[in-house]
């Protein structure tokens, strides 16, 4: 079995791949993917808007980001992102397009 070991700042696009490549064979019916993290957490925000999620409005700014007040209780403000991702039709036609192209 292969070491398991922290996920280092090089690996994201490794990661973002991986998961882009997930949401678009999921045949789950997914639509929509949405996110939470603390406005301190500047990797996590730098690496959800690397993926391509959207800031979602807050009722307030915090360095410059709309941040929801109290999301996860007193004193526990976060960002929240969302991103809309492709139907299983829309990727099926995308990997359809892929395919061909390659061969």
């Amino acid at each position: 079995m292969p070491e398991v070991r922290q996920a280092l700042v090089s690996d994201d696009g490794t990661i973002v791949e991986c998961v882009q490549q997930w949401w678009g064979d999921s045949e789950a019916g997914r639509q929509e993917v949405r996110a939470i993290t603390s406005p301190a957490d500047t990797g996590s925000i730098a690496f959800h808007r690397a993926m391509g999620f959207d800031l979602e409005e807050g009722d307030r700014e915090v360095d410059g980001l709309p941040v929801h007040s109290d999301y996860d209780g007193p004193g526990q403000d976060r960002v929240c992102f969302h991103k809309k991702i492709a139907s299983p039709a829309e990727a099926s036609a995308v990997r359809s397009c892929a395919g061909s192209a390659t061969q």
